[in-house]
């Protein structure tokens, strides 16, 4: 990671605001106007650059925003919750053009990925890195079904027209299976984010095509 990106020692690191304490700070900006805090975990960006990215972001920095409180210099805090930390670091770091954090690369990594990115609406800015990261973990997983979201927010048509033909053929009947999505440990927090009836035509089709 560069240095703007590293970890500064919790010693120097750690504030206390309206008694909320951050035990890790990740200066991704150094002039970044933002600290966003994710439980104990606080990232110094830019409203500018996430603004640019994100409506959501953009949203969030409205007029309203300026009433914040003074953190670092001129940094305002603002607190998200339900965030995964290493997804926000990464995000947040390739959107202001810096390398991602290293982390565990594999399908959980991009499942995370993908939630954040749909929730923030940065689906453009994130393409050209989910493109390449899609690629690699479909060279390697064994739970194909687990791209679906993934292929779905990042709107890779191709892959994600030529893996629902492949779900409708192997997805396995009712009778065998209670939900498809146990087969390939597609967890219950990922199968919600798909379109509605995603998973329940696939059974039916695919029995359709069965008895045919």
């Amino acid at each position: 990671m560069c240095e703007n990106c590293g970890k500064i020692s919790a010693e120097l690191a750690t504030l206390s605001v309206e008694n909320h304490r951050m035990a890790d700070l990740t200066v991704i900006d150094p002039d970044g106007d933002v600290i966003i805090t994710v439980g104990k975990n606080g990232f110094q960006v830019s409203s500018k650059v996430l603004g640019l990215a994100s409506p959501v972001f953009k949203a969030l920095f409205g007029p309203n925003f300026a009433k914040g409180q003074f953190v670092i210099d001129n940094a305002r805090l603002i607190e998200l919750h339900d965030d995964d930390p290493e997804a926000l670091d990464i995000m947040c770091c390739l959107l202001h053009h810096e390398p991602a954090p290293p982390s565990p690369f594999g399908i959980e990594r991009l499942e995370k990925m993908a939630i954040i990115v749909d929730k923030y609406d940065c689906v453009r800015a994130m393409h050209y890195w989910a493109k390449l990261e899609i690629m690699a973990v479909r060279q390697s997983t064994k739970e194909p079904c687990r791209l679906l979201w993934p292929a779905y927010v990042f709107e890779e048509a191709q892959f994600f027209n030529k893996l629902t033909k492949f779900l409708v053929l192997h997805l396995p009947t009712l009778e065998q299976m209670d939900s498809a999505s146990q087969k390939y440990k597609l967890s219950e927090e990922i199968e919600s984010h798909l379109p509605d009836g995603m998973m329940g035509k696939y059974q039916a089709f695919h029995k359709k095509v069965s008895v045919d």
